[in-house]
Formats: C-alpha cells, sequence, structure tokens
C-alpha cells in the first residue's frame, strides 16, 4: 500500500511541474508577442535609432571593459617586480601630468620650471647654512662633543664672504673658526679673501664719480680683510 501511495504522489509530483513549465513558457511566449506588437507599431527609422544606440552602448562597454583589463594587468606586472614599482608609477603620474600640461603655453612652462629650481637652491641653502651654524655654535660652546666635518668646511669657506648666505650675526663665529683651519683648507682661504681685495682695489681704481660699487662686494671687502688680518695674526704667534 505504501509503494502505491509514493508512486501516486510522485507522478502528481511530475504532472505539476510540466504544467508549470508549460503555464511559465507560454507566459514568456505572450510576453514577446506583446513586445512584438509594440515594435510593430514603432516606425523602421525609430527602430533603427535603438538598434543604433544600443550596439554603440555595447561598443562603449566592451573598450572600458578592456581599458580597465589593461590597467589592472600593467599594475599587477608593477607589484610582480617589486623594487621598480615606485619609480613606475612615478614615471606614469609624470607621463599623466605631462599630458595634462599639453593645453599651458611653452613660456609659461619655462617659468615654472625656473621657479621651482630657484626654489629648491634656496631651500638647499637654507638647510646647509642652518647646519653650518649649528656646526659653528658646538665648536664654539660645545667643543669636547664637536667633531670636524669636511663638507660643512667646504660650505663655510665658499660661504664666508657671501652676507646672502652667511647672516652678518654669524660671520664673527666663523672669524673665530677660521684661525683654526689648517693645511690646504686654510691656503684656499687665503686666496679666496686676497682674490676678492684685488677685485674691490681694481673696481675701486676705474671708478668714477657716477660709478657705484656694489653693496656686496663692499660687504665682502670687509669681510676678507678681517679674515686675514685674524688669520696673519694667528701665523704670527705660531711662528713666535
Amino acid at each position: 500500500m505504501l509503494d502505491v501511495s509514493t508512486k501516486k504522489s510522485s507522478k502528481s509530483k511530475t504532472v505539476r511541474t510540466k504544467e508549470g513549465a508549460k503555464i511559465q513558457q507560454e507566459h514568456v511566449e505572450l510576453a514577446d508577442k506583446e513586445e512584438r506588437d509594440s515594435d510593430a507599431s514603432i516606425p523602421e527609422e525609430q527602430q533603427n535609432k535603438r538598434i543604433k544606440t544600443t550596439r554603440l552602448e555595447k561598443r562603449r562597454e566592451r573598450n572600458a571593459s578592456k581599458s580597465k583589463t589593461v590597467r589592472t594587468k600593467e599594475e599587477k606586472n608593477i607589484l610582480k617586480r617589486g623594487a621598480k614599482m615606485p619609480q613606475e608609477l612615478i614615471e606614469l603620474a609624470d607621463k599623466e601630468e605631462s599630458d595634462s600640461d599639453t593645453s599651458i603655453p611653452d613660456e609659461q612652462k619655462t617659468k615654472q620650471i625656473r621657479t621651482m629650481r630657484m626654489e629648491k637652491r634656496r631651500e638647499k641653502l637654507h638647510h646647509k647654512s642652518m647646519e653650518a651654524l649649528k656646526y659653528l655654535l658646538k665648536w664654539k660652546l660645545d667643543r669636547s662633543n664637536w667633531k670636524y666635518n669636511r663638507k660643512i668646511q667646504v660650505h663655510l669657506i665658499q660661504s664666508c664672504l657671501n652676507p646672502h648666505v652667511m647672516a652678518k650675526d654669524n660671520f664673527p663665529h666663523f672669524l673665530e673658526y677660521a684661525a683654526s683651519i689648517k693645511g690646504g683648507s686654510s691656503i684656499w682661504l687665503k686666496t679666496l679673501c686676497e682674490e676678492k681685495i684685488k677685485e674691490y682695489d681694481s673696481k675701486q681704481a676705474l671708478a668714477d664719480e657716477a660709478t657705484i660699487i656694489p653693496k656686496d662686494l663692499k660687504a665682502a671687502y670687509k669681510r676678507a680683510k678681517k679674515i686675514l688680518a685674524n688669520m696673519g695674526s694667528v701665523d704670527a704667534d705660531q711662528s713666535s
């Protein structure tokens, strides 16, 4: 008895599923028929326009998907390389920036580049001068913990006669430090000072009442005289 009932129930289930599938198929066919009837009422020109727009949209979607895949592949390759990743990303960013800068005129670009370079140079000089000042103050106030630094000494010698690089308040510290410089560095400093004095003297000899000697040259001349006098007194004390 149980087997007969189970067989009947399974048969009824299959019949129901078949009936459901038929009803679903009928609904689909009716929907397609209604769509065709609605499209029949639309003129042919409008239908053609619709077809064209749908095709264009499909093409755009394909192109967008292709560009995305290419970009992801490039990023994957960069990530695989590891160490080269930051440089390549910088190059890509520079390329994008250069493409965006095509609208800017060449004269404006050159001005921007010059200003950027000037700002970088000023920042470097400011950083070097701050390091040099710390070096001098440590030499004067904390000699036991002070260490000789060749690069800073070179910067000090190069900038000692320039009032724009070495400030007026910092020059007396250098004047004391200059007396302690020895060897080739002391000879180099003396030659720089002597050349500056010669330059000033030659300009003063050729100068008329109308011509004015620049203030920077006057300041450099005074500094050179003081450095040589200080170094000369130290040499005299050492020889005696």
